[in-house]
């Protein structure tokens, strides 16, 4: 073999053996750059998901800073469990000031005593005996209490003219008698 043809077969030899580990290199990196382009795409999602937590905790931190003064307010509404008495003593002398004769019952709710937490409210149930402009007023007065109530459910029931809910004659004949079942909101 001349000289030439030995260079030629050297370099055709040495293109094939390249070219085969090239084509062989080829598969490798690719698969290496699809799992490196997995991980980068992941860890940007991460990322992404990270920002928008942050983003969401900066938007419940400025909520919480614009509700804080109103949570004052709204604790001073709540009754204290310790002040029921006081309560209930204020629904006896709004009913007297209105003229309304009243009953007032803790209604033991079924509700309350299935929980496992302690009851965030206290019922009440209130029977009034007067006219229905005394209703009225009473109602008004309850609803300008300054504590968080709700009323439940109101019975209104009107008696024969001159009678009360026991039959006994009265001058007044507009008396009706009225149950009004009242929620209060305590402090935890």
């Amino acid at each position: 073999m001349d000289s030439k043809r030995k260079i030629y077969l050297t370099s055709i030899i040495f293109f094939i053996l390249f070219c085969g580990e090239i084509f062989g290199l080829i598969p490798f990196l690719y698969a290496r750059i699809n799992s490196a382009s997995a991980d980068l795409t992941n860890k940007k999602q991460n990322l992404e998901d990270v920002q928008k937590k942050e983003q969401e905790a900066v938007a419940a931190e400025d909520e919480y800073q614009a509700i804080m003064p109103q949570l004052d307010e709204i604790n001073s509404s709540l009754l204290d469990k310790g002040k029921v008495l006081d309560f209930i003593v204020t629904l006896e002398k709004i009913a007297d000031k209105t003229g309304n004769h009243s009953e007032i019952s803790v209604v033991s709710s079924a509700k309350a005593a299935s929980k496992k937490k302690p009851d965030q409210t206290m019922e009440f149930q209130i029977s009034l005996e007067g006219s229905f402009s005394d209703l009225v007023k009473f109602l008004s007065k309850v609803e300008n209490m300054p504590y968080l109530n709700d009323v439940d459910s109101i019975q209104i029931k009107g008696y024969a003219s001159g009678e009360d809910k026991n039959g006994t004659s009265q001058s007044d004949s507009n008396v009706i008698a009225t149950t009004i079942n009242i929620k209060v909101y305590l402090k935890p």
